[in-house]
């Protein structure tokens, strides 16, 4: 891969699954947009709902690759609740507004029947993964969507947080597929001039996803020497649950 390329993750689990790639990692998603509307990465990751966002935008970025299916969990220390209808009248913190957890809880909310406006509160005050892990570990969140290796870390910290519903499997019940969380963004420049490089990046990352999948200890000691996470049991726990693929296919721009 050439060197000069320029890639960013968000911290959280796509850096997990990036582990063996040179990345920078970025805290918030409003960092990442900065550097991408500059042009100055030639890949970034973001959850797969922010294509819409950057085309509206005028951002030319396109999809690359699919990364993460899933892996997001409803998580508290309340075992009573086993469904959706079990949120009503409960708050739930989630990571910003308009991120695709929350959109994806409130469309299973509303099949079961609720209004996610009136019967759901949702706390999004948290700019970034690492916010609401945090508040999390803490015990100051009600509820709290969470994605790996947070889960395992606030598992950890919290005794008495649970897992409490694993939205990516309602999900697929209710819509019959895996829900795309987490996708390879590619400059859109670069996509026309350079389509190997981008096909030479997702062989890289496919290559680091298998690795960091069949190697979960050695992924988490690498995880923690590159200061990404120091949790090493929790990072080394997380990687089944992460929902880590790598599909590839390009967008064309419209």
């Amino acid at each position: 891969m050439d060197k000069k390329l320029k890639i960013a993750t968000l911290r959280g689990p796509s850096a997990v699954e990036m582990i063996r790639m040179e990345a920078e990692v970025l805290d918030e998603p409003a960092q990442m947009l900065d550097e991408m509307a500059a042009g100055n990465l030639d890949f970034a990751v973001l959850p797969a709902s922010m294509e819409a966002v950057l085309q509206k935008k005028g951002i030319d970025y396109r999809i690359a690759a699919a990364m993460i299916w899933g892996g997001l969990y409803v998580c508290g220390t309340d075992s009573g609740i086993k469904g959706i209808r079990d949120l009503k009248g409960r708050s739930i913190s989630v990571m910003a507004g308009g991120t695709p957890p929350e959109k994806m809880l409130r469309k299973l909310i509303s099949e079961a029947g609720m209004d996610p406006d009136r019967d759901v509160a949702f706390d999004c005050r948290f700019p970034s993964h690492k916010d609401l892990y945090e508040a999390a570990e803490k015990g100051a969140t009600e509820l709290c969507i969470l994605s790996e290796p947070f889960v395992s870390q606030a598992l950890e910290e919290n005794p008495q947080m649970h897992i409490l519903l694993d939205i990516a499997s309602l999900w697929q019940d209710a819509e019959g597929t895996l829900p795309c969380i987490t996708a390879l963004f590619c400059k859109g420049s670069l996509a026309v001039s350079a389509p190997d490089t981008a096909t030479s990046v997702i062989d890289e990352l496919k290559d680091s996803c298998e690795w960091v999948k069949g190697h979960p200890k050695e992924a988490a000691e690498l995880v923690a020497a590159k200061g990404i996470f120091h949790n090493k049991k929790a990072v080394e726990a997380s990687i089944p649950r992460s929902g880590f693929a790598i599909v590839a296919g390009m967008t064309k721009k419209t």
